[in-house]
C-alpha cells in the first residue's frame, strides 16, 4: 500500500505544475509530522499528549464539537426523544491545562464532583495519580477506579492525604477489582447489600454519602473482559432493582467494556442500553474512552438516574492507563431545601362580590341548550374567562 501511495503521488507531481498542485492541495509540500505538529497546535497540546494522539487512529478532540451517538429510526419514539435529550449534553475532551480553564473561568466549585479511572493496578499507578490529581484544580468529590487488582485489606495503605478508601477486591484469582476514594469532608457509609461482586463477572461496590441532607448512592461497576454476557445482564438487572428500590439519587460508573457507540449494531450494547433505560437511568459520557490505533471504544461511563442537567461531564486525555478518565460536575447546590410555594383563593368580600357581579352579567342561555359537557365547559371557561 505505501509503494501504491508513492507511485500514485509521483504520478501527481508529474502531471501537475508545482503552482496548481498547492493551490489544489495547500499542504502537500508539508510532511505528515510537521503537518500534525501544526494540527496540534491548534488545540495548545503538550509532547506527551501529542505523542499519545500521534498513536490514536484519529484525533480525539476534533469530536469535541460533534456528538457521535445518535437516535435509530427503527427504536421506540420514546426512547428515541430521551436518547436525543442525553446526547445533546456537552461532553468533551480536556487535557489538564483546558479542565483547569473550565474551572477557573466558570467558577466551578461543585458539591459533588466525580472521577473514574481504569487504573490496572493502584499499588504501581498509586504515586502517579497523585501527581495527576495534583494537576487539576478540583478535588473530587468522588473517585472510582476499576482493575485496582489489590488484595483484601488494603484500603489503609493506599490512600491519599485527602480521601479515604474503601475497596473490594478479587480472593480467587488475580486482577480485577474496584474501589472508591471519598473525600474526608463527605460523610459515608459502605452499602454491603448493594456492593454485588462476582468476580469475572460483575465486580461492584457501593457506598452511601449524605450531601447537603440528602443521601446518595454512589457505585463502581468492573465488567472483565469475556462472553459471559448472559450472566451479566442477569446481575445487572438485579443489581438495578436494588438500586431503584432505595429511591435515591444515583450514580454508577465503572469500566462496563460495552460499546454504546454501537447502540443498534450491537445486540450486547442495545440490551445494555435498554436495561439503563427501563431503570431511569442514562449515560453522562458520550465520546470515545479507549482509543487505539484501530479502535475507539465507549466502553467507561458515569451513569445516573437523575435527569437535573446541571452537569459538566467530559473525558481527560491522559496516559495513566489505555482507558481516558471520566468525570462529571454537578454545577451549583441543588440539595439545598426550597420553601415551598403555598397557593390559596383571596376570599375577601370585596373578591366574593365582584365574582357574584360577573357571574350574573355573563349569557349563559346558550349553555342551558348544550347537552355535551366538554362543549358546555368550554363555552363557559370562553365566556366567563
Amino acid at each position: 500500500m505505501e509503494g501504491r501511495i508513492t507511485q500514485d503521488k509521483s504520478t501527481l507531481m508529474s502531471r501537475y505544475c508545482s503552482n496548481c498542485l498547492t493551490d489544489a492541495f495547500p499542504f502537500c509540500n508539508i510532511s505528515d509530522h510537521d503537518f500534525c505538529n501544526v494540527i496540534n497546535l491548534k488545540y495548545n497540546l503538550h509532547e506527551h499528549i501529542i505523542t499519545k494522539i500521534q498513536s490514536c487512529n484519529f484525533n480525539p478532540f476534533s469530536l469535541n464539537s460533534n456528538c457521535d451517538i445518535h437516535a435509530d429510526n427503527d427504536i421506540d419514539p420514546d426512547g428515541n426523544k430521551l436518547l436525543k435529550y442525553i446526547y445533546e449534553d456537552n461532553c468533551k475532551y480536556y487535557i489538564e491545562e483546558s479542565f483547569n480553564e473550565l474551572i477557573q473561568q466558570n467558577n466551578i466549585n461543585g458539591d459533588l464532583s466525580l472521577l473514574h479511572l481504569n487504573i490496572q493496578s493502584l499499588k504501581n499507578k498509586h504515586d502517579d495519580l497523585c501527581h495527576y490529581l495534583a494537576q487539576l484544580n478540583m478535588t473530587f468529590s468522588i473517585i472510582g477506579l476499576t482493575e485496582t487488582w489489590l488484595l483484601d485489606n488494603c484500603d489503609d495503605t493506599y490512600n491519599i492525604p485527602t480521601h479515604s478508601l474503601v475497596t473490594k477486591s478479587r480472593k480467587n484469582k488475580a486482577g480485577g477489582g474496584v474501589g472508591i476514594f471519598i473525600a474526608n469532608n463527605i460523610n459515608f457509609v459502605k452499602r454491603e447489600v448493594l456492593s454485588t461482586f462476582k468476580e469475572g463477572i460483575f465486580e461492584s461496590i457501593c457506598i452511601e454519602i449524605q450531601l447537603c441532607n440528602k443521601r446518595i448512592l454512589i457505585g463502581v461497576i468492573n465488567r472483565p473482559p469475556g462472553n459471559k454476557t448472559k450472566e451479566f445482564e442477569e446481575t445487572f438487572e438485579h443489581f438495578l432493582l436494588g438500586i431503584n428500590r432505595e429511591k435515591k439519587q444515583c450514580y454508577l460508573m465503572g469500566d462496563f467494556n460495552i460499546d454504546t457507540l454501537k447502540i443498534g449494531q450491537n445486540t450486547l450494547s442495545d440490551n445494555f442500553m435498554n436495561q439503563l433505560l427501563s431503570s431511569s437511568f442514562y449515560p453522562l459520557i458520550t465520546k470515545p474512552t479507549r482509543i487505539t490505533q484501530n479502535s475507539a471504544t465507549l466502553i467507561d461511563n458515569i451513569l445516573t438516574n437523575s435527569f437535573d442537567r446541571d452537569n459538566v461531564n467530559g473525558v481527560l486525555f491522559s496516559d495513566l492507563s489505555d482507558h481516558l478518565p471520566v468525570f462529571t460536575i454537578e454545577i451549583g447546590n441543588r440539595y439545598k431545601e426550597m420553601r415551598p410555594i403555598t397557593l390559596s383563593r383571596d376570599t375577601r368580600k370585596e373578591n366574593i362580590d365582584r365574582l357574584i357581579d360577573k357571574l350574573g352579567k355573563t349569557n349563559w342561555e346558550e349553555l342551558e341548550q348544550e347537552w355535551d359537557p366538554d362543549i358546555c365547559y368550554d363555552k363557559f371557561y370562553n365566556n366567563f374567562f
